[in-house]
């Protein structure tokens, strides 16, 4: 029995099980790649509200490893490391992304961005996340598969 502690922020809750009909990950589809859109996506995807980084606060130390998953851009990434999360890693499938999101390091906010997609083994050893966050990218990784993955690199009591 898969068993993982997650957090939700926003007054709703998904049940951590698959909920596609098949285990067939969205990433696989041709019309998911956005790479060739990240210059559209840093002007058109908004950061969350600060209060949804301090309730993540109340939960676990600001020196909790936390992966992003689906990091695009680093947006969310940014805000975790702007809340004061120290120890923040953005994994994305998209080589255009994870450029983008490395252009935005600066020296007071330097986040690890790795190339990488959850429909295959990520480059994570097992129980070495905190946190496991999908910011905007939640429904990418309701498949069966992808909640295995997250489950295997997700420590004992993590949040996801």
């Amino acid at each position: 029995m898969l068993k993982v502690t997650y957090l939700m922020t926003l007054g709703f809750c998904c049940f951590l099980e698959g909920t596609q009909v098949t285990d067939e990950p969205l990433s696989k589809q041709p019309w998911s790649q956005f790479g060739p859109l990240s210059q559209h996506y840093i002007v058109g995807r908004k950061e969350k509200p600060d209060a949804v980084y301090k309730i993540l606060q109340k939960y676990v130390d600001l020196h909790a490893t936390i992966l992003d998953l689906g990091s695009g851009t680093g947006i969310s990434t940014r805000q975790l490391c702007k809340n004061g999360f120290k120890n923040v890693i953005g994994v994305d499938r998209d080589p255009l992304m994870i450029k983008e999101a490395r252009a935005a390091n600066t020296k007071d906010c330097f986040i690890r961005y790795i190339q990488g997609d959850v429909a295959n083994e990520l480059p994570f050893a097992d129980a070495e996340f905190d946190v496991v966050t999908a910011s905007s990218a939640f429904h990418w990784f309701a498949n069966p598969s992808s909640i295995q993955e997250v489950a295997r690199i997700l420590k004992p009591q993590g949040y996801y």
